[in-house]
């Protein structure tokens, strides 16, 4: 079987094509050190990577979401902890004033320092860390900060 040489001539320039294709994405690979470069490249690679991107998304979002957790728990506990000592004194305040022995204005000065301890305590609960508290809604309504009373204490 005789083989024209215009064939051979063909089959060697199509080698050399196919050879220099192959040494061009070769050498993109190197040069930008990712293996996908277009979306042709490799479709089910692409899948991957994109699966890969977001998971990496989401881990980033947990780790933020735990950090702001922390610092609204540790806020949290610091402000129960001082409403606590806040109630300790207002109780052992109002067993002193409970006595018969003491007088009027003696009473009028405690209602005046519990009121004092309870805007305080209001404060507290209302106090916020990088912006509002996540409040639960209920029926699309936000929730509301803790108001102070409107009627005074009276001794």
């Amino acid at each position: 079987m005789r083989i024209a040489s215009k064939t051979v001539y063909e089959k060697i320039v199509s080698n050399l094509n196919t050879s220099y294709s192959d040494m061009s994405k070769a050498q993109e690979v190197v040069s930008t050190t990712k293996r996908i470069n277009k979306l042709s490249d490799d479709p089910v690679g692409l899948v991957t990577v994109l699966d890969l991107k977001s998971s990496l998304s989401n881990i980033d979002q947990l780790s933020r979401n735990v950090t702001m957790g922390k610092s609204w728990l540790t806020s949290s506990e610091s402000s129960l902890t001082q409403v606590n000592n806040i109630l300790t004194d207002i109780k052992a305040l109002t067993v002193q004033m409970s006595s018969s022995t003491v007088g009027s204005a003696q009473r009028a000065n405690a209602a005046g320092v519990i009121d004092g301890d309870l805007k305080q305590i209001l404060s507290l609960a209302n106090s916020q860390i990088d912006g509002p508290w996540p409040t639960p809604r209920l029926m699309g309504d936000p929730c509301l900060p803790v108001q102070i009373p409107t009627r005074p204490l009276s001794p």
